[in-house]
């Protein structure tokens, strides 16, 4: 695959050797014309030639011409307040230094060195643990292994980082105290490696916190661990990994830089699109539907400020990743760009590995920041709004296949009489219980949501009522059957349930509404049991 994706990127290459001399060509033409008849268009069009060339010819490699390019950008820029005759002179020798360059450097066949030393995305879910005592917390996580995790244990710090040099896994817990000892380019060494890093400590307070931070975590979990916490850390931060598919919109008005780019990402498994004319930026960015965008700055009509404003304007856009590429160098400029819209600033040239950690690092926040809102707080399950589109999804689905499909709504029985006796935080325990109850027996296509109090739907998808009614019957008694402790007293609690089913029922509404009534029912029948609506 390493291969395929280098010879493509030679193939460009080779392809922008060839148009090189034209390019510098065109500016000495448009100079030249320039000279005769100043015009500020003209001038403009000098400016992003320049800016392209300064862009495009460092990614491909040519650090000499990209220095001599940035020159000669900072020169035109100059004309737009004085005037060209103080400048002619050093403009031609510098335009013609610049074309001398090319040719020599063509002469010499320099082929660019190309970084593509990184892995694409798997679905491997591998975690290794860093923990000072580990039968301390073997419960917690033999509960995570039955969630389609592998977890190896350590308590050494030498063995802990023999095996990760031999293996780089998708995540690592690692208790503060142990990881102290770690030198910090080790711990980056992880992060460069796409490992989501987590720590932990028994002191949950600012000092660990920072320690999270500065040694690149992306979590931290207090002790002792509780599960369904443990879980919902380790679940989230794994679904916020997962690079499936992503839409990337690459905005350049450069044909050539915009191809590099798009070889990168679909080497790692990412949809791209181009948009090298900003007047069609809205129908392709309204078309595509983009998770990211690769923004230029410098481009004609408009700049990428101004666009990513109008991304912002649009409420279905307004969360999209924006990332700013730019031959700007200087901070001040950068963060002046970032204060009106953007989410991070690349200069150019840009390393292809760099290119393909910040698109990541921003698509994974971006997961994070709708996994938070799409579900519900306390179980860490779709929320109310979440699953409802989930089964306007499923119905869509279904009806397209001609295939059968099953809704569920659960209530748990006598819930209120728990939080009386127990409190609160019981009730709250058994809800999460509950959850991970539903999560760990329910299949890998069935979506489950936390539909409000102590109501969950959950949707069978391809799933026939019968089949359903065997499915909920089993988890039905399972539930009543598994105790629930709350200091050190183990309860036992039931479920009743109500289902529906597509075809017979065919839109979001009239499926739970079937749902919801016999969920009624099966209440004012004596509870624990499960009825199908008609």
């Amino acid at each position: 695959m390493h291969n395929e994706v280098e010879e493509k990127l030679q193939a460009l290459s080779a392809r922008y050797a060839k148009e090189l001399p034209n390019k510098v060509k065109d500016m000495q033409k448009d100079w030249l014309n320039f000279k005769r008849k100043p015009d500020a268009m003209l001038l403009n069009e000098l400016i992003r030639q320049a800016h392209t060339l300064c862009g495009t010819s460092g990614t491909y490699g040519y650090t000499q011409v990209s220095q001599e390019a940035r020159k000669l950008e900072v020169q035109f820029q100059k004309l737009l307040s004085e005037p060209a005759h103080h400048f002619e002179a050093k403009v031609d020798n510098m335009l013609a230094d610049l074309n001398q360059l090319i040719l020599h450097t063509r002469e010499e066949k320099i082929i660019p060195s190309l970084n593509l030393n990184f892995e694409t995305t798997t679905d491997r879910r591998d975690i290794y643990l860093l923990e000072t005592n580990l039968e301390s917390v073997t419960n917690e996580f033999e509960q995570i292994i039955q969630f389609n995790y592998k977890v190896k244990f350590f308590n050494d710090v030498a063995l802990f980082l023999k095996a990760v040099s031999q293996h780089s896994p998708n995540m690592v817990i690692m208790a503060i105290q142990l990881a102290e000892k770690i030198p910090l380019k080790e711990i980056k060494k992880l992060h460069d490696d796409m490992s989501i890093i987590v720590f932990t400590d028994a002191q949950d307070n600012l000092a660990s916190r920072l320690f999270t931070v500065r040694h690149f975590g992306q979590a931290f979990i207090g002790k002792p661990f509780e599960v369904a916490t443990l879980l919902h850390t380790i679940d989230n931060l794994f679904e916020a990994k997962q690079f499936h598919d992503e839409h990337i919109l690459i905005v350049d008005d450069s044909e050539a830089l915009a191809n590099y780019y798009a070889t990168i990402l679909n080497h790692a498994g990412m949809i791209t699109q181009q948009v090298s004319d900003t007047k069609f930026f809205l129908s392709v960015l309204q078309e595509f539907q983009p998770d990211l965008i690769l923004m230029d700055i410098n481009m004609p009509y408009c700049n990428g400020s101004e666009l990513a404003q109008v991304v912002h304007q649009q409420e279905s856009f307004s969360g999209i990743p924006i990332i700013f590429l730019s031959t700007i160098a200087e901070r001040t400029k950068q963060l002046e760009v970032l204060s009106v819209a953007g989410d991070d600033f690349l200069t150019k040239p840009i390393d292809p590995k760099h290119l393909l950690a910040a698109v990541r690092n921003r698509l994974m926040r971006s997961h994070i920041l709708r996994s938070r809102m799409a579900r519900d707080s306390l179980t860490n399950l779709y929320n109310h709004t979440m699953i409802h589109q989930h089964l306007d999804r499923e119905i869509i689905i279904a009806e397209r296949h001609q295939r059968p499909l099953s809704v569920v709504l659960f209530d748990i029985d006598h819930f209120k009489a728990v939080n009386d006796t127990y409190g609160h935080q019981a009730g709250d325990k058994v809800l999460k219980d509950l959850s991970m109850f539903l999560q760990k027996y329910l299949r890998k296509s069935d979506l489950i949501g936390r539909y409000g109090g102590e109501e969950f739907l959950v949707i069978l998808p391809q799933t026939a009522v019968d089949e359903a009614v065997k499915i909920v019957e089993a988890l039905r008694v399972k539930f009543a059957e598994t105790p629930h402790t709350l200091d050190d007293v183990n309860i036992f609690v039931t479920l009743s349930g109500g289902i529906s089913n597509y075809p017979t029922f065919k839109t979001v509404g009239s499926l739970v509404k079937v749902a919801d009534n016999a969920l009624y029912e099966a209440k004012q029948t004596g509870r624990n049991r499960i009825v199908v609506g008609i």
